[in-house]
């Protein structure tokens, strides 16, 4: 059995590779695939999570594991892949780092070819629950548009700009040009950090299904369990961005219009990978606030059953039902809530749809860094997503990559400029872990 056949018959692999891969380079466009992405070998040898028959293959020299053939890896693996296999998240990456140990600068063009061969196998767990004739379905990708930039180890979809920002001054300069005064009356730029190149832009309810699913009881138990930290409000949205605060996942996802603060969460955690900073330009039109018709609607929804949003999700937009009509009612009566006088009309594109919101400034964390949300419609029969508001430029889509050796470097440099972490999270407790590792 070669390799390649190994791979279509077990599942565990093909999970392994989705979740790691496929998922962020499907939707998003680009996927970092280099050695900077994967744990040091050692950290998962001495990992009590990682599987033990995993740990004896990596144990195996980096040239011993370089030089077996074809046939040679697949009978390593296949000592212990089977149809039953099930792997936790450690032992995932630590599959994917025999992967790259095996095949090294061959890797990128190995996962070409098993992407490409195994398309339809890899689409299955993609499309579950998607409409396929959406145009962004993954239906309609080919994995011959994508290429492999070998030298900074990025596979690329051929619609991606990227550029590599080493340093607080090229930060500076990339986001200077991108302040055009004859478009600031018309459009509004949008921050977001991420310490990790490869962490997929979605809200943190839709990061596993299961929490997707029980999203109406996160919500209700939240308030429940702690009804003093929501007595005084009022909106539905207020109240989510509460459970944020908190770390409850929520279908908000935490923007700013402050580049400085997105770079800070680019740089401040998993020095050793690549950040990023994502732009998002939207209509100024666009832009809601918290007390637009539309918000009150996507943030009633975490009030109804997930079978009742399946519903509204999948209706299109000519479609009636009485099943329908029902789930409106229930809808209505949630809104109502927080606005009495709410009209029973709803535009049912609104449940597809992502919005910009600007919330009340009311309290401290969110004035320090200059918050802002993307309400998200958390719809998982499109594919459309968030990333149709980037930064686009020539029909690319551009991508701004945080190198991870200049990490450290701009976090000094913003410390000069106040930004760091007594600042961004200025609750007390925060402040002192700051002063402690400061002046320790």
């Amino acid at each position: 059995m070669k390799l390649r056949d190994l791979i279509e018959h077990s599942l565990a692999i093909r999970d392994a590779l989705y979740e790691t891969y496929y998922k962020k380079l499907i939707f998003d466009g680009y996927v970092y695939i280099g050695e900077k992405q994967l744990i040091k070998k050692n950290l998962l040898l001495n990992s009590s999570e990682v599987d033990s028959r995993l740990k004896k293959i990596l144990k195996n020299s980096n040239n011993f594991l370089n030089s077996l053939n074809d046939y040679e890896q697949a009978a390593l693996l296949n000592d212990f892949l089977d149809d039953n296999t099930e792997l936790n998240t450690k032992s995932k990456t630590a599959l994917i780092a025999v992967f790259y140990l095996i095949k090294k600068e061959k890797f990128g063009a190995f996962l070409i070819e098993i992407f490409i061969n195994s398309r339809n196998l890899f689409i299955e767990r993609s499309i579950q629950n998607i409409k396929i004739h959406d145009d962004n379905s993954p239906l309609k990708q080919e994995f011959r548009d994508f290429e492999i930039c070998n030298s900074s180890g990025y596979l690329l979809k051929k619609n991606i700009q990227f550029e590599i920002i080493n340093n607080f001054n090229e930060f500076t300069n990339v986001i200077s040009s991108l302040q055009s005064p004859s478009l600031a009356d018309k459009r509004k730029l949008f921050y977001r950090g991420h310490s990790n190149v490869n962490y997929q832009l979605q809200p943190s309810i839709q990061r596993n299904s299961r929490l997707a699913s029980n999203e109406q009881h996160l919500y209700e138990q939240s308030i429940i369990h702690n009804p003093e930290y929501f007595q005084n409000e009022i909106y539905h949205i207020d109240k989510l961005k509460t459970m944020q605060h908190y770390g409850i996942p929520t279908r908000l996802l935490d923007i700013t219009s402050n580049p400085l603060i997105a770079l800070y969460f680019a740089v401040s955690d998993t020095r050793e990978k690549d950040g990023e900073i994502v732009v998002f330009s939207v209509k100024q039109d666009d832009v809601k606030y918290g007390e637009s018709d539309a918000i009150s609607i996507l943030c009633a929804l975490p009030l109804l059953s997930a079978e009742d949003r399946d519903i509204l999700y999948k209706y299109d937009s000519l479609e009636q039902g009485e099943e329908y009509d029902e789930v409106i009612r229930r809808l209505l009566d949630k809104i109502h809530l927080e606005k009495p006088s709410f009209q029973e009309r709803i535009n049912r594109q609104v449940f597809q749809n992502n919005y910009f919101v600007i919330p009340k400034q009311d309290n401290r964390r969110i004035q320090k860094q200059d918050g802002a949300f993307i309400c998200c419609s958390c719809n998982p029969y499109s594919t459309e997503g968030l990333n149709k508001y980037r930064l686009a430029e020539n029909n690319k889509r551009n991508i701004f990559i945080i190198s991870s050796s200049g990490k450290q470097d701009i976090l000094k440099t913003l410390e000069i400029f106040g930004i760091h972490r007594g600042t961004i999270y200025p609750e007390i407790d925060k402040v002192a872990e700051f002063l402690r590792e400061k002046y320790s």
